[in-house]
């Protein structure tokens, strides 16, 4: 039925984005490209090389909240510092009351260019969470209260998903990582960072001769570079800014090539970040006159669109509705199969779809007011 199948799809798509949290892959490389790779330079040392600022998130409801950019600081000395140094699991995130994480994806290829950015705003007392991804898939993403709130162009949608709800702080977000036999370089002393003091670390890789062991660990064959700069906060033990970039030769050709950088950073640790629902979404938008079952789980709204499961028989449900929507005002105008009713109201239609799934009961309201 395809009303039925309309359902399936917006779970399909709300579940997909919830869970898989954004993690940004590799763009598919294009073969048989022109462009010849782009010399390089002789390696500056670290105190020199210029850092890549993201781009800005294109959030209208976040304002002055972009990161700050690197202050030329004065480095402290430490006279214990380590040459080396394992900087220490996102998971650290977790201790933190708040912060925002700003991400920007970028890659080029043959001449093309593309990029999005990513940002994830975290509170964990109540827990919630917000992410905006902006770009051909711009989406919004509200968690909280045991309900997920979904925008995908002008519309929202809720899920009703408190037996699922996942609020990691640290989903969506890009741990720096290195083969297993690396170590980061760090710079002795600290310096300033988006607010916080950091160590300043390095891990820089190239390809000499047959050396494939990146694009083994990576997945990505032709990787010529790879490079890691990452600010480790010393109070926090997680990076504050890092920016991650590979770059290298087509699948199918020496000529074409490649690179793809990745920049994060961490704001507004422990600021007083506000997340809320959005308002009209969710079981608020219900109108009074719609019967919901008491049993009813995976509550889910989108525009004049109901769904939820109940534990009753399909039998049980259409005498459910029919007694309800009666008791309501409501009128039945058709019921030509169990599974499919049709309700008006002045001039107000209801259309009622319901179908079994194992043992529950699908429900699907859609409201013409």
């Amino acid at each position: 039925m395809r009303t039925k199948s309309l359902r399936v799809l917006l779970m399909l798509v709300a579940l997909a984005l919830l869970i898989a949290g954004c993690r940004p892959q590799a763009p598919e490389q294009p073969t048989d490209l022109p462009d010849d790779p782009p010399a390089t330079s002789e390696e500056a040392p670290a105190d020199d090389q210029p850092t890549m600022v993201p781009e800005d998130v294109d959030d209208p409801d976040v304002e002055g909240e972009e990161a700050e950019e690197t202050e030329d600081v004065e480095t402290e000395p430490v006279d214990d510092a380590d040459d080396t140094i394992e900087f220490g699991e996102l998971s650290a995130l977790e201790s933190l009351d708040s912060y925002r994480m700003a991400m920007n994806v970028s890659w080029e290829a043959g001449g093309e260019a593309d990029s999005w950015d990513l940002l994830v705003e975290y509170v964990r007392d109540p827990p919630a969470t917000r992410t905006v991804l902006t770009g051909d898939w711009a989406t919004e993403i509200i968690q909280m209260d045991g309900t997920s709130y979904m925008k995908m162009g002008d519309t929202w949608m809720s899920i009703d998903n408190s037996q699922v709800l996942d609020m990691d702080p640290t989903s969506g977000i890009e741990q720096p990582e290195l083969p297993a036999d690396a170590e980061l370089s760090c710079e002795k002393g600290t310096t300033e960072q988006n607010g916080l003091q950091t160590r300043y670390c390095t891990y820089r890789w190239e390809r000499s001769g047959a050396d494939d062991k990146m694009a083994d660990w990576l997945g990505i064959p032709g990787i010529e570079k790879y490079e890691v700069e990452v600010w480790l906060s010393t109070e926090y033990e997680t990076p504050v800014k890092s920016i991650i970039h590979w770059e290298g030769h087509t699948i199918d050709s020496e000529e074409g090539w490649f690179t793809y950088t990745i920049e994060q950073n961490l704001t507004d640790v422990n600021a007083d970040i506000v997340i809320e629902a959005p308002e009209g979404v969710g079981a608020s938008s219900i109108p009074d006159d719609i019967p919901i079952a008491d049993d009813a789980t995976e509550l889910t709204t989108m525009g004049g669109m109901i769904m939820y499961k109940t534990a009753m028989t399909l039998d049980e449900t259409v005498e459910f509705f029919k007694e309800n929507m009666a008791a309501e005002g409501w009128s039945l105008d058709s019921d030509m199969a169990p599974e499919m009713m049709e309700f008006s109201k002045d001039s107000r239609k209801v259309t009622l779809v319901l179908g079994e799934s194992g043992d529950m009961t699908d429900v699907t309201l859609m409201i013409e007011e």
